[in-house]
Parts: structure tokens; C-alpha cells; sequence
């Protein structure tokens, strides 16, 4: 995994959650799971998992998700090898979301060309 160059190639899978804080470890476990195996597959370039420092108050906190992929084809394949996981283990993601009261906002990016 390298974190020092990116190509114009590259693809960015960016998600953001909203997680109940009492949810929150249970979320961790499965997000923690999901990066671990998408951390060995081809073309990964880098990969986080981050949590917005929370408010005292807050019953909920931000997590936010980003993996690199060398170029679109590597997301492609990621995308297809998870969604055969996730049935192959009768996971169904969305089910579990709304089991803990989560909310996403799922996205995939490219690297934005700036002229000048």
C-alpha cells in the first residue's frame, strides 16, 4: 500500500456515516472488517477510516471512509468481489445500516483537473 503518489488514474470510494453512538462500536467492528479485506485486494492504494472528534452533546458521530484504487478497474473489481462476500455470507449491508439507525452518504470520486 503506498500513500505517497496519486495517478490521474486513480478512483476514490469516499462514504460518510452517520452513527447513533450507541451503534457506534458495533458499525467500527463491521467497517473494520470491510477495510481489512478490501486493504489485500489489487490496485488499493491507500485506505482510511475516519471519526470526526464529537460534540459533548452529540448522540451521534461522523465516520467517514476512503479508499484509493489504482484506476477504475481495480473499484470495479472491488465493488464485484464485495458484493459476492456479502452473499456469499448472506450479509446485506443496508439491512444492517438500518438495524443500527445509520445514515450514509455514499460516493465515487475521481481526482478533480485544475487548470493553470
Amino acid at each position: 500500500m503506498s500513500h505517497a503518489t496519486t495517478s490521474t488514474d486513480s478512483r476514490y470510494r469516499v462514504d460518510k456515516f452517520i452513527v447513533p453512538s450507541s451503534a457506534l462500536s458495533s458499525f467500527l467492528k463491521q467497517v473494520e472488517r470491510v477495510d481489512a479485506e478490501l486493504s489485500a485486494l489489487p490496485g488499493c492504494e491507500q485506505h482510511l477510516v475516519l471519526i470526526q472528534e464529537p460534540d459533548s452533546a452529540a448522540d451521534v458521530l461522523h465516520v467517514l471512509t476512503l479508499v484509493e484504487w489504482a484506476s477504475a478497474a481495480h473499484m470495479s473489481a472491488a465493488k464485484t468481489h464485495m458484493r459476492q462476500r456479502y452473499r456469499h455470507e448472506g450479509f446485506e449491508p443496508a439491512a444492517f445500516m438500518q438495524a443500527l439507525g445509520v445514515r450514509a452518504e455514499l460516493g465515487d470520486y475521481r481526482r478533480a483537473e485544475v487548470d493553470g
